[in-house]
């Protein structure tokens, strides 16, 4: 498989066909992002584009090497979050003695998985 460019990525300008994501270390590579149909409003673009983008730069946070493996197995990890975050409840409720430092592990987790489901 073909390696994809490295970012960061960032939202371009706009024009009056399209709203580019400009990708820095390849200066005349482009996505663009295009409303299609009558649906398709400048500020559906721009939310699109701006999702690819924050996507795309996460992975590459997470796995420089590999972001596509993050964006695969992502779901399977959120899923197991869930899975200990309702472990750590669980014990919680039924009057486990938990350590500091797991309590702090639990409350982080619940407060990424809080961010995670927000709503805009």
């Amino acid at each position: 498989m073909n390696k994809p460019t490295p970012g960061p990525w960032t939202m371009g300008p706009r024009d009056a066909a399209m709203l580019s994501i400009r990708i820095l270390d390849a200066p005349r590579m482009m996505l663009a992002a295009e409303a299609h149909g009558a649906g398709g409003s400048w500020k559906e673009v721009g939310a699109n584009a701006a999702l690819i983008v924050a996507a795309v730069n996460a992975c590459f946070k997470v796995n420089p090497d590999n972001p596509l493996a993050v964006a695969e197995a992502l779901p399977e990890l959120v899923e197991a979050c869930r899975n200990i975050a309702k472990l750590f409840d669980e014990a919680k409720e039924q009057g486990y003695s938990i350590s500091a430092a797991s309590n702090s592990w639990a409350d982080a987790l619940g407060a990424a998985l809080a961010k995670l489901e927000a709503k805009p």
